[in-house]
């Protein structure tokens, strides 16, 4: 998919693409709430999968990227552990994934989360049948089951417990909650030794060695993987700001986000049934996947030469975006350099989702190109994540600043602004915050060598004046879209 830059410059002339050199298009400025989320790209799952989604949103008059990010929290959880993706050398990724959705409550989450859940409990509770029956037939024998009955999954968990049950789960599990609590969890909620409990998750993201020293007791976890799949109230999102642990611990740089627009109000009152045969499709694959065996040490999957040539391509495009000041992705640095990991971890998923009936070695290009395609919708969904993160009325006072911008030419004086704007932003540090978050969001930056404070010229991005169709609306509220 082309961007707005990109079809620009194929379209215009050499001189004229001059200016754009060094500017990348500005990140919107978007008060939480205002946001419009793109389509999820559903055709780039496996039929099987992308089928029930479609259906399960028909039937729970849902939009199709709560059950789209739920059902990849579902693929990494039936193969974490399974499988890895060896890129090259020694770096190895793991499957797991963690996923956030963000949406107010009755737009139909839960009954979406019921029916993407549904083959991973009845599978878990077949476990803990056999596991039960295990145990009756022990009576008076040497006991050899586990003590307590197998586990796939949790919801309020705290830390402490969380460790146990991965210890007997050949540590492994996905935490699927439809509430916020466990962020609460994550923090310590029920312990004064905050910042350790951050390690476990940290840790079993990415299956590092964990030592989890307890007063009377330490344990080992040596490549524990977590997988979450959690939906929350559009304000927990917010307050996770207020926890700068957080952030310090790179814990949200860790997720994948997703704030699906609501059907409120465009509902169907007799809306299509899910077909019995779609699913029963999806329950089988995701229940084949859970019954693969977790072996001593999981299978490598490795990329094609093609496929490795096309990721090699991709990865330099995020170094681009990566970089400092006028990179897409600099305000949210943490989060980008996991990026390209992340990709490679649903190139596996989406391998070997495809592949069940014997699952090749190689990742071919198709399905890392599928992979890379997700990169897009991953990164807006982000963007909007950090920015709700933020607070609304500094990107209420962005937007009525560069609504003054507009107009002024590729160059504006900070004494223009100021005069144009005193009214709002009453005081000097005020403008000079919004003009922080213009620069972060790219729509402005300091002239070189322009001088300090009052003498300060800005130059303004050259997208700001190519697009005026889509004005600032200031402290109406509207989401400046370029």
């Amino acid at each position: 998919m082309e961007n707005k830059q990109t079809m620009f410059l194929k379209n215009n002339s050499a001189d004229l693409q001059q200016k754009f050199d060094g500017w990348s298009e500005p990140i919107p400025l978007t008060v939480f709430g205002q946001q419009k989320t793109g389509p999820f790209p559903i055709e780039l799952l496996p039929p099987v999968i992308g089928d029930y989604i479609t259906q399960v949103a028909e039937e729970t008059q849902t939009v199709t990227h709560i059950g789209g990010m739920l059902s990849l929290a579902v693929l990494a959880l039936a193969v974490a552990k399974k499988y890895v993706v060896n890129p090259y050398g020694q770096w190895m990724e793991p499957l797991n994934l963690f996923v956030l959705i963000a949406s107010p409550s009755g737009t139909g989450k839960s009954p979406v989360f019921r029916h993407l859940l549904s083959p991973v409990y009845e599978y878990e509770q077949m476990l803990q049948q056999d596991w039960r029956e295990s145990k009756q037939t022990q009576v008076g024998e040497k006991a050899v089951s586990p003590l307590n009955p197998p586990r796939l999954t949790a919801d309020d968990v705290t830390v402490e417990k969380l460790v146990g049950i991965l210890l007997e789960n050949q540590e492994r599990l996905g935490i699927f909650s439809p509430e916020g609590d466990v962020f609460e969890n994550i923090a310590g909620r029920y312990s004064n030794d905050k910042s350790s409990h951050f390690t476990v998750f940290l840790k079993a993201y990415s299956g590092e060695y964990c030592v989890v020293d307890r007063m009377t007791r330490t344990e080992i976890l040596r490549s524990p993987l977590l997988t979450l799949g959690i939906t929350v109230q559009p304000e927990v999102i917010k307050n996770l700001a207020k926890n700068k642990i957080y952030q310090q611990r790179g814990l949200l740089a860790r997720f994948l986000f997703t704030f699906p627009n609501s059907f409120v109000g465009f509902r169907n009152p007799r809306p299509r049934l899910i077909e019995q045969k779609v699913k029963e499709q999806y329950e089988r694959l995701i229940q084949q996947l859970l019954a693969q065996p977790v072996p001593d040490h999981p299978k490598v999957l490795t990329l094609s030469r093609e496929a490795d040539e096309r990721m090699i391509r991709f990865k330099t495009s995020i170094e681009k975006k990566l970089a400092p000041e006028r990179g897409e992705l600099a305000p949210i640095v943490e989060w980008g350099n996991k990026h390209v990991g992340v990709i490679y971890r649903i190139a596996g998923l989406l391998h070997v989702a495809e592949n069940t009936g014997g699952v090749p070695q190689e990742i071919a290009l198709a399905t890392v190109e599928k992979a890379i395609q997700f990169s897009e919708y991953f990164i807006q969904q982000a963007k909007i994540a950090f920015d709700a993160m933020g607070t609304d009325q500094s990107i209420e006072d962005a937007q009525y600043v560069l609504k003054s911008i507009r107009g002024k030419g590729e160059e504006v004086k900070y004494q223009d602004i100021w005069q144009a704007t005193k009214k709002r932003c009453k005081n000097a540090n005020t403008l000079k915050s919004v003009l922080r978050t213009l620069e972060e969001h790219m729509y402005i930056k300091p002239k070189v060598n322009s001088g300090n404070d009052k003498g300060l010229t800005y130059l303004v991005n050259p997208f700001v004046l190519l697009d005026t169709s889509h004005p600032s609306q200031g402290n109406k509220g509207n989401t400046v879209s370029l």
